[in-house]
């Protein structure tokens, strides 16, 4: 836009997954020593979901966010040891829009 607005440029279909996304092999690494290190120092247990149930997971500065699905795993597999957490959701923030696929895709 002319005068530096944002404005909706195009909209893509995407095919539908038919097999689950692999997951990069460097988040299954350092990402989940992240996620491991929070759960053993007993991080999960203080975590307070909303009046609903949800816990509200914001990533900030997410660029191609590969981790969503480290991530994604990680809460379902722990959910138990989360007191009160009947749900998840995942906010993602980004600068730039260079990212609209692959966030698409996570989705």
């Amino acid at each position: 836009d002319a005068d530096g607005a944002w404005s909706f440029q195009q909209c893509a279909v995407l095919p539908p997954e038919t097999e689950p996304l692999p997951v990069p092999e460097w988040t299954s690494g350092q990402y989940q020593a992240i996620l491991d290190a929070l759960k053993s120092k007993g991080y999960l247990e203080r975590l307070c979901p909303d009046e609903s149930g949800v816990l509200n997971v914001g990533v900030p500065f997410c660029g191609h966010f590969h981790e969503y699905i480290t991530l994604g795993n990680f809460l379902v597999k722990h959910r138990l040891e989360m007191p009160g957490v009947q749900e998840f959701s995942i906010f993602g923030m980004e600068l730039f829009d260079d990212y609209v696929r692959d966030w698409a895709l996570a989705e």
